[in-house]
């Protein structure tokens, strides 16, 4: 059951509005102030407590309302006004939160953040937008490709940018997505929905379930993009679901995310993995990931028929931001005697570093 969003007010909802059962209590008190501008006096109705702040805006708290229905799962919904007038919300499962924060620089798109990390970001307005650097890798990946409707299969699905990018700019795909968290998917189609027309379907499935119930050589291109709390689950880079996906990809492209430390262990890991499977791999990410310098995503493409390399190269190239690819023997001497995982023996992507407040969005 999705979460029972509350409309957006000036006032606090008052009792009537509500279900039976329901308890409703302000949140401002735990709401971070930075998330106020300068001067803001945020009010919640009858029950009402003004705060003054002073530093700089993320967005404007107009009324921060926490519902408890008495479940065993908790819910719980916040709204925000945006200076630009968009409506940010916040909902929690069980231990698991979402949120959707308005891009503070105004630039028109939403953050989908899943406890406290950044997901994904979704410009309604301009599917093309692609503001993370790794998303913009798999654009330059997907426009490489023939011309033409692609079937996408996508493992993880937080705020669908990339499935709505595939349909804006590769009109009728038919696209699936597999993403087991019902509650964000809800959060998602509620205040972010797709365009008219998507071919796009979402599964509540995680994805060794929902890649398991594929049909052979049923997708053109299979994405991985799967984080719980910052981190991809283990089972999602091991030998065993990478030839599950061989199987449901054929002679298709197979594009992942992973996230890793300067010295790339897991990396190592997860790309021997990929190598051993589909034979042909490239490494694609921002130049100081991919000459160690920090902590970062690197996009691994890979497919057992052979790859227009160039092709890629010369999307690249056309990023805003220094990134390179790296393939052939680079791609070996970067996995020499590396033990793909395996269900066996795996791990999770390592912890990202603390949050500075900021992420990378372009």
């Amino acid at each position: 059951m999705g979460p029972r969003l509350i409309p957006a007010r000036r006032e606090c909802p008052s009792q009537d509005a509500l279900d039976l059962g329901d308890r409703v209590r302000l949140a401002l008190a735990d709401e971070p102030l930075d998330h106020l501008l300068p001067g803001d006096r945020p009010s919640g109705g009858r029950d009402r407590r003004d705060v003054d702040v002073d530093r700089q805006p993320l967005a404007v708290d107009q009324n921060a309302v926490t519902v408890e229905d008495h479940q065993p799962v908790l819910r719980e919904i916040r709204w925000m006004r945006h200076p630009h007038n968009l409506t940010g919300a916040f909902c929690q499962a069980g231990s698991v939160s979402a949120a959707l924060v308005p891009d503070p620089e105004g630039r028109g798109g939403m953050n989908v953040l899943l406890d406290g990390m950044p997901q994904s970001y979704v410009d309604l307005a301009d599917p093309s937008h692609l503001a993370f650097e790794y998303v913009r890798l798999f654009g330059c990946v997907l426009d490489a490709l023939a011309p033409g409707p692609l079937r996408v299969t996508h493992i993880g699905g937080g705020g669908l940018t990339l499935a709505r990018y595939v349909h804006a700019t590769r009109p009728g795909s038919p696209q699936i997505v597999l993403e087991p968290d019902a509650e964000l998917t809800a959060l998602v189609r509620e205040r972010l929905p797709l365009p008219r027309g998507a071919r796009v379907r979402v599964r509540p499935v995680d994805g060794r379930t929902g890649v398991a119930a594929l049909a052979d050589a049923s997708a053109d291109v299979v994405v991985l993009d799967a984080y719980a709390g910052g981190r991809v689950p283990p089972e999602l880079t091991t030998v065993e679901l990478l030839t599950d996906v061989a199987r449901a990809v054929g002679d298709g492209v197979f594009l992942a995310n992973l996230a890793d430390e300067k010295d790339r262990g897991y990396l190592r890991r997860a790309v021997a993995g990929a190598e051993a499977v589909f034979g042909n791999v490239l490494l694609i990410a921002p130049s100081e990931v991919l000459k160690g310098r920090r902590f970062g995503n690197t996009v691994v493409v890979a497919s057992r028929s052979p790859m227009d390399a160039d092709g890629i190269r010369r999307q690249v190239a056309r990023a805003p931001f220094p990134a390179g690819v790296r393939g052939g023997p680079e791609v070996g001497a970067l996995t020499r005697s590396r033990r793909p995982w395996t269900d066996a023996d795996n791990s999770p992507s390592p912890q990202p570093p603390p949050l500075d407040g900021t992420w990378r969005v372009r």
